[in-house]
């Protein structure tokens, strides 16, 4: 199956390897932070942080209106799954809950403020999450690693498409030489159909005008075998048949009439 790769997709990846950078000041590192204040959470609200390896978050926050089930986990750029902390509801409208992780790949952190279980009542949220990313010099490694992987991974991929695009190439030239080769025939098939179904048609047409010829020679045969008799033998067919012969043979000729009449006098 092949999968389409788009525009958005190239500058996903590419944002996303540059993400990390956008705050770097030369050497100068700058903590990033994410800050809310009385954000009302009615079921559910999450924030997701990218990290390089070596970054360290650290977070604060407490709510009122009651507390709020908290859960943290990390998500790598390969997908693995790591539970920081598993879901909990935690006191924060009593106190302030504080902690700190740091990451050894490359990924994603995702914090969740689940309310659900409360959903009726609105518990306004107040969070400072700050991520320390590395030195810069050990981040742009990090990512000048990740690129390389990235690269070999994409050049033996465009290995293989190049040489599944000539397979393509042969299969499509392949098929489309039958398709026309099949083209061909069936325009010769429906050709040859035609001028068979017309065979077809003039033979109809002739064998129902040689059965109405054979017919009509049948006919002609039996009046010219009486006709070619002559009075005698004919007195004696006539006289054989009798009375039985049809009334209307009567009027066929009134030389046959005079001959019957004359063969039932002479009874």
């Amino acid at each position: 199956m092949t999968t389409t790769v788009t525009t958005n997709d190239i500058r996903t990846l590419f944002h996303n390897l540059d993400a990390p950078f956008f705050r770097y000041d030369q050497e100068k590192i700058e903590p990033i932070v994410w800050h809310a204040k009385d954000f009302p959470v009615q079921i559910r609200h999450e924030v997701k942080v990218p990290a390089v390896a070596g970054s360290t978050v650290k977070f604060i926050f407490s709510t009122t209106n009651g507390d709020i089930n908290f859960s943290l986990q990390y998500i790598t750029n390969t997908n693995l799954v790591e539970v920081i902390r598993e879901p909990i509801r935690e006191p924060s409208h009593i106190e302030q809950i504080k902690g700190s992780y740091k990451a050894d790949y490359d990924g994603i952190f995702i914090f969740v403020f689940d309310n659900s279980y409360s959903w009726f009542t609105d518990k306004p949220l107040t969070y400072d999450i700050h991520l320390i990313q590395p030195a810069f010099a050990m981040a742009d490694k990090n990512r000048s690693n990740q690129c390389r992987k990235l690269l070999a991974s994409m050049s033996e991929e465009s290995k293989k498409a190049k040489i599944e695009l000539l397979t393509l190439k042969d299969r499509h030239t392949t098929v489309a030489q039958e398709v026309a080769s099949l083209q061909a025939r069936l325009q010769a098939l429906t050709i040859e159909l035609q001028n068979k179904t017309n065979i077809v048609t003039v033979a109809q047409k002739e064998i129902e005008e040689t059965s109405k010829r054979i017919k009509y020679d049948e006919e002609k045969k039996m009046g010219l075998c009486i006709r070619s008799l002559d009075k005698k033998a004919l007195s004696n067919v006539l006289s054989f048949v009798g009375k039985e012969l049809d009334p209307g043979a009567y009027l066929t000729c009134k030389y046959w009439k005079a001959i019957i009449d004359e063969n039932e006098n002479n009874k």
